[in-house]
């Protein structure tokens, strides 16, 4: 979210300094005299916030490359810790390479975000992709995964582990809209009908499992996904568990 506030803000200081520089000008000129007699304070406030405007620029400018340097980095020191589950889930439950992709979610309530209003600026919270590794190339499907949609909105709202095999879901997502109402939510995973065609078959089996901070609070999730039916294997399962909990700690000092 910070990319689109950051142009926004940037644009805005523009335009504050082109009104000052205006400003400032048209002080010069005399007329009219009653105007800027007695306003000597505005001018020299033009003056301040025309001299600050560079420096506030330049700063945001940092602040937003400080931002994008800490996200890479903390996808940096993820990806190694998703290696482990993902061969497991290759070697353990013959998965094929080319199908498979493993992800860690964030739960993140952003600025100006769906859900947002003039009171309370940040939207809805939602689990945001931070580190992701996999040969399958499935893109984002765009959807604002909140808590109890999809099978990442499940591991959420029930905060323990799922494995779901979609083929009833691949199913239904084949048919109308008005056969799709029909479908109790738990049965579609509380998708709407355009959500679902957005997702469509690109995943046969999704496997989330949650992770908290030291309290025991939900702050995301790790999940595997696989483009083909996968079935479910205790081994496999009990390195998503230990990846989840190394992901936990290695996004928890990274927070530091």
């Amino acid at each position: 979210m910070w990319k689109k506030v950051l142009p926004i803000v940037s644009y805005g200081l523009a335009v504050t300094g082109v009104i000052c520089g205006v400003g400032l000008g048209v002080s010069k000129v005399p007329y009219p005299a009653t105007f800027w007699a007695g306003r000597t304070w505005l001018v020299i406030l033009l003056t301040v916030i025309a001299a600050l405007l560079p420096s506030l620029q330049a700063g945001l400018a940092k602040v937003g490359e400080r931002r994008e340097l800490r996200k890479l980095e903390l996808e940096k020191q993820l990806r190694p810790v998703l290696v482990t589950p993902l061969v497991g889930a290759i070697k353990d439950c013959g998965g094929d390479p080319t199908d498979l992709s493993i992800q860690v979610l964030l739960v993140k309530r952003p600025w100006f975000g769906s859900g947002a209003t003039w009171r309370h600026w940040r939207g809805v919270p939602r689990q945001v992709g931070v580190a992701r590794l996999g040969l399958s190339g499935l893109t984002s499907s765009g959807i604002a995964w909140t808590k109890n949609k999809g099978v990442i909105g499940l591991c959420w709202e029930r905060q323990d582990e799922i494995w779901e095999i979609l083929s009833d879901f691949q199913i239904l997502a084949k048919t109308k809209e008005e056969d799709w109402t029909g479908w109790k939510t738990s049965k579609v995973y509380n998708l709407s009908y355009e959500e679902a065609r957005k997702i469509g078959n690109k995943y046969a089996t999704i496997a989330a499992v949650p992770m908290t901070d030291a309290n025991g609070n939900y702050i995301g999730c790790l999940s595997l996904d696989s483009t083909k039916p996968l079935k479910h294997v205790e081994a496999a399962a009990l390195r998503l568990r230990h990846a989840a909990e190394v992901a936990s700690g290695v996004i928890l000092n990274h927070g530091k």
